[in-house]
């Protein structure tokens, strides 16, 4: 996968600033639709973001709530939930129900749902660990590396980049929890911002159909996700012809709240 050096574009400022749900690839690919690059329950739920054109996982050097050194590049063959999570967030709590759930009912060896957490004290997380682990495999930051980065728009905090040792992003976390699901091939194949129903029978379906030894046997949609026309004609416009309500939510057009 690309990387890019830490920022953020015009198109992911505007989006951000009208409070849309997005989970960008560092490496440019935006969000997307369901699409046929990767096999894809047709009953998918649509707030996941499936990328038309999967690029390789950057990799991530972790260490395990055993204190072991780990990567993604460890879990290649296996497909995997790479899910950013911190301490004090309800909805991340909750989440891990759901992926424990989905992960019993898949029992696949070939799933590996990891739960990254570079916010907090590794101590802690290792504690936390310890009880809350099962089918959920933990990792917190390196001691000696700065693993993430605030980012910030106007002195505006809009999430964070996960970096790696030459300081380049190579994540982006926009909320909390967050997932990148990473297929067998070690492609970035999908992103979801936000608790997720894993449990779901649809999203558990898709799931385990990835894990197969002949995943090309899941259904697969082929279908391009069609932008509101309010959001198309946003993005067709630089930011400084935008009307003024863009800019300042208080503003109103004269005689309602406009075309939102």
């Amino acid at each position: 996968m690309l990387k890019r050096e830490v920022g953020l574009s015009l198109l992911e400022a505007v989006l951000w600033r009208l409070s849309v749900p997005v989970v960008s690839l560092i490496m440019g690919i935006g969000f997307s639709s369901v699409g046929s690059a990767s096999p894809v329950s047709d009953s998918l739920p649509r707030e996941f973001q499936v990328f038309r054109k999967p690029m390789d996982a950057n990799d991530l050097r972790m260490v395990g709530f055993d204190g072991r050194l780990m990567s993604l590049t460890d879990l290649k063959g296996r497909v995997v939930l790479l899910n950013f999570w911190r301490k004090n967030c309800p909805y991340c709590e909750r989440e891990k129900t759901y992926l424990k759930k989905m992960a019993l009912a898949v029992n696949s060896p070939n799933l590996v749902v990891l739960c990254a957490n570079f916010w907090d004290d590794p101590l802690w997380i290792r504690r936390y660990a310890t009880g809350n682990g099962g089918d959920l495999v933990f990792a917190a930051k390196l001691d000696d590396e700065q693993s993430v980065i605030k980012n910030e728009v106007r002195g505006r905090l809009v999430g964070f980049f996960i970096v790696n040792r030459l300081k380049e992003a190579i994540y982006e976390v926009k909320g909390f929890p967050s997932t990148y699901v990473i297929d067998r091939r070690g492609k970035v194949i999908a992103a979801h911002m936000g608790m997720a129903r894993w449990d779901r029978p649809s999203v558990r379906r898709w799931i385990s159909g990835l894990t197969a030894d002949d995943s090309s046997t899941t259904s697969v949609v082929d279908a391009e996700y069609e932008l509101p026309s309010w959001m198309d004609r946003l993005l067709s416009h630089p930011l400084e012809q935008l009307p003024e309500w863009i800019h300042n939510p208080s503003i109103q057009k004269a005689g309602g709240s406009g075309d939102h």
